[in-house]
Order: C-alpha cells, then sequence, then structure tokens
C-alpha cells in the first residue's frame, strides 16, 4: 500500500518524497522581550547596504561604517505587515542584540583593515548607534585602532 504524500516512480520500487510546504522564517522569539531569531539576523545583514569611509591619521586608524536596512525589503520575511509599530520593535530588537552589534563590529573591522591595508592594526575601540528613519534601520558604527606596523615604512628601510 502506497503511503500518502509519496510517488511512485512507473517500473521502479523508488519512492520520492511530496512536495515540502516553505515558510516563513520567525523574526522574532519571544520571551521576556523580542528577540531577533538567527535567521532574521541573516536576512537583515543579506540585504544591507555598507558604506565606509576612514584613513590612517599619523599613529591610529580613525573610520565610520554605516549599515542601513531597508526594511521594507525585509517584507518577505515579516510574517505581519511592515507598520510604524512593527519597525520600532525590529530597531529595538537590534539595539538589545549583542550578536548584531558584534557582526556589525566586524564588519566594520574587515572594512578598515580593507581601507588599510598597507599597516597592521591593533585592538580597536567601536561604538554602535543604532536609528530608525523611517523604513531604513541604520546601524552606524565608529572605529579607532592603533597603527601596530607600518608596510610601506618597513620596506623603505629594508
Amino acid at each position: 500500500m502506497e503511503q500518502r504524500g509519496t510517488i511512485r516512480a512507473t517500473g521502479s520500487e523508488r519512492q520520492i518524497k511530496g512536495l515540502a510546504r516553505a515558510v516563513r522564517c520567525p523574526v522574532f522569539r519571544v520571551g521576556d522581550h523580542d528577540c531577533l531569531t538567527r535567521a532574521a539576523e541573516e536576512e537583515l545583514f543579506r540585504m544591507a547596504d555598507v558604506l565606509s569611509e576612514g584613513e590612517v591619521d599619523g599613529p591610529s586608524f580613525h573610520g565610520s561604517t554605516m549599515i542601513a536596512i531597508d526594511l521594507e525589503r525585509l517584507q518577505w520575511v515579516v510574517r505581519e505587515p511592515l507598520t510604524e509599530e512593527l519597525s520600532g520593535r525590529l530597531a529595538a530588537s537590534v539595539e538589545r542584540s549583542v550578536r548584531v552589534h558584534l557582526r556589525a563590529m566586524r564588519l566594520a573591522r574587515a572594512e578598515a583593515e580593507r581601507r588599510a591595508s598597507t599597516v597592521v592594526l591593533g585592538t580597536s575601540r567601536t561604538e554602535v548607534h543604532v536609528s530608525l528613519r523611517g523604513t531604513r534601520l541604520h546601524l552606524d558604527v565608529d572605529f579607532e585602532a592603533p597603527v601596530l606596523e607600518d608596510f610601506a615604512e618597513a620596506e623603505q628601510a629594508q
């Protein structure tokens, strides 16, 4: 007897599973307060626009990275209409999320190392600021790190 949801190939005993129903990932895990799910965090950074600036200024590197996310582009992930209240919940969840802050700081560090490719940067100091402007969520990361070694100067000395 064939099981429901399986397809039997003609002239063969091989069974193929039926179609699986696709569901959207939940945005929040609800406990005492809203927390972003890992899937929602992944979508936030996957859809983010990143803009960085910075330069070596004497013995240190100073820079800034802006991560902008258009929340309307997340509409297919979110299980409810994107309202002002939902945007506020998302912004508050991002503000509280240690994982989001850490990921933003790592992204800023990678951008700084890309911009200052001729030097080795030391331990950085970063600040992450979260703001909501309409339907755009902004994470602004201020980055500062000492320059430990300058490759260009080392090559000239040799």
